[in-house]
């Protein structure tokens, strides 16, 4: 017999979240911050704000089971992952052509448009707002907003990902694997049995590390510096350059698809500008 999928009802997930410990889904959001209020001031990781630094404790956390490679990450004030510059450069390269390539096509179908870096007051009310982020860009039109990660290499992390979708319930995600030449979307509303579940393994294995006064063990450090060759270079880059064309048109026209933008009207990705 062949297995059906059942549909996703909010009782489903109400009982999924009374399976997990009966915490309303934003109660588990009010839990989820004050564990990463106190392991912010049990190990000094605030940022220039005073604020907890947030992202990085829910990695740290979703990263290992073992609370002693959890406590040594969040010691080490000079854990960083090295990443060749290249890799930043291709980066900053995609998200400034999928920004421009936006602006273009939403301004030629007549909409108002302002980039967030740019001055606000000078253009008062607008249709469309973007917002370049260090992981990619945020755009809002009308009540809907949408994220775009950015994925110039070949990982993806999965804790990134739910954090995203964590900020704002019912939130979308729009994942731009250019080298893999993929563009996935992420739904919370869809997610949310997982999403709880995630929130529930880091308030648990917070708490875990909180109690523990001298978090040690025998595990070796993972070293997360990787520094291609040249060879290794020049192929990334020759792969990386026909992604971005291919699968530009792909992942403008999911954004417009999931701001419910009528696309019809818009130029080509690959016209050029008088």
């Amino acid at each position: 017999m062949a297995y059906k999928r059942p549909e996703a009802t909010v009782n489903g997930i109400g009982e999924i979240i009374q399976a997990l410990g009966g915490k309303s889904y934003e109660e588990l959001k009010e839990s989820l911050d004050h564990v990463c209020i106190e392991i912010a001031s049990k190990f000094g990781l605030q940022n220039s704000n005073n604020r907890p630094r947030k992202a990085a404790i829910i990695d740290c956390i979703a990263s290992s089971t073992c609370v002693g490679c959890i406590a040594k990450q969040l010691f080490d004030k000079s854990s960083h992952q090295r990443i060749d510059g290249i890799y930043l450069e291709c980066h900053r390269l995609a998200v400034g052509t999928l920004i421009e390539e936006l602006h273009d096509q939403f301004s030629s179908m007549g909409y108002s448009v302002l980039i967030r870096s740019e001055v606000e007051t000078q253009y008062g009310k607008v249709d469309v707002l973007i917002k370049p982020t260090n992981y990619g860009v945020r755009l809002r039109y009308g009540l809907n907003e949408l994220i775009v990660e950015v994925k110039t290499g070949l990982s993806v992390s999965f804790p990134q990902i739910f954090r995203y979708l964590l900020d704002k319930e019912d939130q979308t995600l729009i994942l731009w694997r250019i080298r893999n030449r993929q563009v996935l979307v992420f739904d919370g509303d869809h997610l949310k049995p997982i999403l709880v579940r995630f929130m529930r393994n880091c308030i648990l294995r917070g708490k875990r590390l909180l109690k523990t006064e001298e978090a040690d063990c025998n595990h070796p450090t993972k070293s997360n510096c990787w520094l291609p060759d040249q060879q290794a270079v020049q192929d990334m880059l020759e792969d990386f350059a026909k992604a971005l064309v291919e699968t530009l048109p792909h992942v403008v026209g999911k954004i417009f698809e999931m701001l419910k933008i009528e696309a019809k009207d818009a130029k080509s990705a690959d016209s050029v500008p008088d």
